[in-house]
Formats: structure tokens, C-alpha cells, sequence
């Protein structure tokens, strides 16, 4: 089985333009399977009495976020999040131009 880049048991299509809303639904199972989607759906900071232990593992979930998005979709659509390493940014932005009418060949 070809699996994506990313090291994961899920293999899903990447977001191709044509395939958001099935793309939004595959991605949002595998960012709960890493522990990432709350940080798509909610802005808590990691809390200020965290160890540095704690900092770290919250630092490295919401790295994963966003590198799990970015790595879910086509390159032509990298460079529309390439200015952000935020997950929550990176999902809103390809929510926008899941929403614009195609564009005539």
C-alpha cells in the first residue's frame, strides 16, 4: 500500500480543490488520532503553570497540527499557507477557497 508522507495508518486523498468536503472530514480524524484537532477548534494557550516538559509536548502538538495539514494537501495550495505554521490558520484558509467557485479551464 502506497501511504502518504505522513507516518500515520490513515491513507487519504489529499485536498486537490475538488475534494474538501471528504478531505475536511479524513483530516479531522487523523488530527484527533494525533491529538491535534482542539487546537483547530478552540485558541487555549498552554496554561501559564505548565512544566517545561508540558510547554514542549503542547509545542510539539501544534507543530503536528499544522505539519499534518500541510502535508494533507497539493502543492499547489502550499504556498497559501506557507506565511503560517498555525493549524487553526492554515484550516481556515483552505476553508475559504473551498467555498470559491471553480475557475474555468
Amino acid at each position: 500500500m502506497n501511504m502518504p508522507a505522513e507516518s500515520s495508518p490513515f491513507a487519504f486523498p489529499k485536498l486537490d480543490g475538488s475534494n474538501y468536503t471528504s478531505w475536511k472530514e479524513d483530516k479531522k480524524v487523523v488530527l484527533m488520532d494525533r491529538g491535534c484537532w482542539s487546537f483547530i477548534i478552540e485558541d487555549k494557550p498552554c496554561p501559564e503553570q505548565a512544566t517545561e516538559k508540558e510547554k514542549f509536548e503542547f509545542d510539539c502538538r501544534k507543530q503536528r497540527c499544522y505539519t499534518t495539514i500541510y502535508q494533507g494537501i497539493v502543492k499547489k495550495f502550499l504556498p497559501l499557507i506557507r506565511h503560517t505554521t498555525d493549524g487553526k490558520e492554515a484550516w481556515s484558509i483552505l476553508k475559504q477557497i473551498s467555498n470559491q467557485p471553480p475557475k474555468p479551464d
